[in-house]
This record gives C-alpha cells, sequence and structure tokens, in this order.
C-alpha cells in the first residue's frame, strides 16, 4: 500500500474525487489497523527514536532481505566497535549468521517497535484512527454518524468508475444507486438495468486506470463517457448528475482564495459580471487570446 493511496488530501480537488472516497478511505483504515506494526507505518518517528537511541550489546535489528529469500529477519548486536575497529557485529536469529554494519547502517536497521516510546507515539496516533472508525461505524453521538453516506453513497458512486463495475455491477447494485441518490430515483432504475449489459461490455474493453493519480483518472473517466454513452444514455444522464456531486468543500474555498489574489479590496467595487467571467476563465485555466 502506497501512501498515495491513504492520502486525503488528494480528494480534495475539483475532479471525480468522489469516485475515489471509498478506496482512500478503506484503505485508511487498513492502515490505522496495523499501525505500530511496523516500522514504516511511522517513519518520521522512526528515524528519530533510531537517531537517539544508544547502541548497545542487546540492541535489536530488523532486517529486509530480498530475493531470493523474500523475508524479514532479526537479530542483535553482538560486539561494538573498537579503536581499531569500526563495525558493529550482528546476529540473525533465524540462522545464527552474522554480519558487519557501519553505525549509520545499523541505525536504518534497529527494531524501533521494541521500544517504549514507539508503544507511547502509536498509541497517539492511534486516537485519530479510532475516531474515524467511530464515526464511520456510527460508534459516537448520532449527529456525528457517517456509516450511511461513506457505505451507500461513497460505495456506489463507484459504479461510474468503468474500472470497478466489472465485478461489482448488478440489478442489486443499481437498486442501491437509484436507493443513495434521490436524484436519480425509480424513473432512473428500469432505463439503468436495461442498459446494464451495455455498460458492462464497454467497461470490459476499457484500459487499464491509474487511481494514485487523480488528475489522470478523473481524465480517463471522462473520456470514457465521452466514447461509450452511445446507447447508454440513461448512465450517461446519471453519471453527469454523480459527477456533479462535490465529496469537499475545496472548490469553494478556492474560489475564496482566487477573488482574494485576484481582486483583493477591489472586488467590493468590480462589476459582478467581470468578476465572474474573469474567475471562471482562471478556475478552469483558460486563457483569452
Amino acid at each position: 500500500m502506497s501512501y498515495r493511496d491513504i492520502d486525503p488530501y488528494r480528494l480534495e480537488g475539483d475532479g471525480l474525487e468522489l469516485l475515489l472516497v471509498y478506496r482512500t478511505i478503506d484503505a485508511l483504515r487498513m492502515f490505522g489497523r496495523t499501525l505500530g506494526t511496523d516500522a514504516s507505518n511511522l517513519p518520521s518517528v522512526a528515524a528519530l527514536l533510531r537517531k537517539r537511541h544508544k547502541i548497545e550489546v542487546g540492541t535489536e535489528i530488523r532486517e529486509w532481505f530480498s530475493a531470493p529469500l523474500n523475508q524479514w529477519f532479526t537479530g542483535k548486536v553482538i560486539k561494538l566497535p573498537t579503536a581499531s575497529y569500526k563495525y558493529y557485529k550482528i546476529k540473525y536469529n533465524e540462522d545464527n549468521e552474522t554480519n558487519e554494519y557501519e553505525e549509520q547502517e545499523l541505525r536504518n536497521i534497529i527494531d524501533v517497535t521494541k521500544f517504549n516510546d514507539w508503544g507511547k507515539a502509536v498509541d497517539m496516533v492511534k486516537g485519530a484512527y479510532e475516531y474515524l472508525e467511530n464515526r464511520l461505524t456510527d460508534n459516537c453521538q448520532s449527529p456525528y454518524h457517517c456509516s450511511g453516506p461513506y457505505e451507500v453513497s461513497c460505495r456506489v458512486a463507484q459504479l461510474f468508475d468503468p474500472s470497478f463495475v466489472a465485478a461489482n455491477l448488478t440489478a442489486a447494485a443499481v437498486d442501491e444507486l437509484c436507493d443513495a441518490i434521490p436524484a436519480l430515483g425509480d424513473p432512473a432504475r428500469a432505463g439503468l438495468k436495461g442498459e446494464l449489459q451495455t455498460y458492462l461490455a464497454a467497461a470490459a474493453a476499457a484500459p487499464a486506470m491509474d487511481h494514485s493519480d487523480v488528475h489522470a483518472f478523473t481524465e480517463a473517466v471522462l473520456e470514457f463517457w465521452r466514447k461509450n454513452s452511445k446507447g447508454m444514455s440513461m448512465w450517461r444522464n446519471a453519471a453527469r448528475r454523480v459527477f456533479a456531486i462535490p465529496p469537499n468543500s475545496a472548490a469553494s474555498e478556492r474560489v475564496f482564495s482566487l477573488l482574494e489574489a485576484m481582486f483583493g479590496k477591489c472586488q467590493i467595487a468590480a462589476l459582478s459580471d467581470m468578476i465572474r467571467a474573469a474567475l471562471m476563465l482562471r478556475y478552469n485555466k483558460r486563457t483569452v487570446g
């Protein structure tokens, strides 16, 4: 799992982030459940603990060996450097083999998960993930319940991602979609089901999509719907409605920032149509030649 997969900031654009909300939050939840089991979960904390640790005989290490072994090895420092010998000697638990490292090399593989300070740091960070879990499972006061929007709206929105539908698009999924998004409702239900096989066939022929790059993903999905809307008028119209749903407030906040940067206090005296036109051009990265 890459850090881009669990980066919530990638959802603050004005592309098709709605289609990525469920998979991003789900990845965050999985990350939170394994937090602290490996030093790579919190690399900055691990680096600080390793830097200040006093290396002694018995200091534990954990090292990954790639092919052909492809496994973790653990061990301990068994010998410290001397005036005439600058290396630390370690012995691995798995095969009783030994190895020699200079100080910085050794610090990079110290097993910080055995430190008391590591446990304290993990407990502090876990609070944020516990808060997220409580909100998404409704284990909190009712005004803060989020399970409905998360499990239904965000999950079914993925039906407009062609790379998602092959294993997930069914008549029951269409019912969930229409129930979750009132703007579709019963009038669209039969039409969407009637075009279901056409959509599945088009999605099966669609190229792979990069979900880690929001801009590239947005362009690929829009290109799919531009090319394949023929014979899927109900799905095309539903896509237009769903794509207009903002999953965040970033777009509106960006408008305020642009107004301040473009006009400053002068916006109070500027004509509204000029502000509107200038803002639309700037927001959509258009230029007047």
